[in-house]
């Protein structure tokens, strides 16, 4: 039997991400989608240039552009290359659901500007105190 061989993390479609700030800076941008997180991000890497080369930001109806906001405000570089998977899911509504659980466990890390998928207000408190929902650096 051969076997295929495993596909990077960044290459697999479906998956929610973590993309760190730079060094001395303790934000990060928590992100999904639908198809791999390589592509994803160098999307949100152009985002950040053209950010620096015209200095506006075009409003998104359905992305998040926290992570361009944060970049324009403080100048500060993200690091694609340190982009952690957190979880995979093709399911759309579970990926959402899974989003919006690592960024409010995160809230007071994250240049999200979006919550993402609005869950019920009485698992706040339980969402918040899950650790394995924290991201550590």
């Amino acid at each position: 039997l051969k076997r295929r061989p495993q596909l990077d993390k960044m290459d697999n479609p479906g998956v929610i991400y973590c993309v760190p700030c730079q060094e001395g800076c303790d934000k990060i941008y928590i992100g999904e989608t639908k198809r791999t997180a390589n592509v994803r991000t160098k999307e949100e890497a152009a985002l950040c240039r053209k950010v620096d080369k015209c200095g506006t930001i075009k409003d998104d109806k359905t992305n998040d552009l926290g992570l361009a906001v944060h970049h324009k405000s403080t100048q500060h570089a993200f690091r694609f290359d340190h982009t952690l998977i957190l979880n995979s899911e093709t399911n759309f509504f579970r990926r959402k659901a899974t989003e919006s659980m690592f960024i409010l466990a995160n809230k007071h890390r994250t240049t999200n500007l979006k919550n993402g998928l609005q869950l019920n207000p009485s698992w706040n408190n339980l969402i918040r105190n899950i650790e394995s929902l924290r991201i550590k650096n």
